[in-house]
């Protein structure tokens, strides 16, 4: 499938109120001789190509909201939610970015809140105190709103009925949890089948469901 016809179908599936979790992984069989994916941790020498970050750009650009955790933000201390060139694909605003935490532990000073496309919010679902913020991040627009004991399939439940098209950038722990709930709605799964060092595996992701049900919606 050439690039255009991936962003013409993935179009099609951001042209109504959607969850879409884009993710990468390692064919676990190449690497330790076992069935499954885990993923790969988005580091400076990650696998990449330039298609793949095209795709993600243009799903992100084509949001109205992106997901991911503060337990991304720890691991991927260069994350960004960054549109790349594709930002002419807004509707309108670009997405906001929503940093979910039910611990609180987020690294304030995270490149992430200074550098996102639209708004920043921090979702705190615990039931202690919510996050403070630096003043920085105040004046930067960054907000926390507390929604304690809301789980993530709620929370992108609640952004589908108000109309958004959600992007959700998050590791299995998260993840699996949402498939397990039928909180997904598309994948833009990139595959990696060569060698890579061990450090870049994260956890394994339950995709194999999804996959065989949900076929043509990749």
């Amino acid at each position: 499938m050439s690039l255009h016809e991936l962003i013409q179908h993935v179009k099609r599936i951001r042209c109504r109120p959607s969850s879409l979790h884009v993710t990468l992984v390692s064919n676990r069989a190449t690497l330790l001789g076992e069935n499954g994916y885990s993923t790969i941790k988005i580091k400076k020498a990650s696998p990449s190509n330039p298609v793949d970050r095209d795709m993600l750009h243009i799903a992100r650009a084509l949001s109205t909201s992106i997901i991911t955790t503060a337990a991304n933000l720890r691991d991927e201390p260069k994350m960004t939610t960054s549109l790349g060139n594709w930002s002419q694909l807004c509707h309108s605003n670009p997405p906001t970015t929503i940093v979910l935490t039910r611990g609180g532990h987020i690294p304030l000073h995270h490149p992430l809140f200074y550098n996102a496309p639209g708004p920043v919010q921090i979702l705190f679902t615990g039931n202690g105190p919510p996050p403070v913020l630096p003043s920085e991040l105040i004046n930067r627009g960054v907000i926390v709103n507390a929604r304690p004991g809301l789980n993530a399939s709620e929370i992108i439940k609640d952004l589908k009925e108000d109309g958004n098209r959600v992007t959700i950038e998050a590791g299995p722990s998260s993840t699996n949890l949402l498939y397990e709930a039928d909180a997904i709605d598309a994948l833009l799964l990139s595959t990696f089948f060569g060698k890579i060092d061990c450090c870049y595996i994260g956890g394994e992701t339950n995709l194999k469901p999804f996959i065989a049900n949900r076929f043509t919606e990749i």
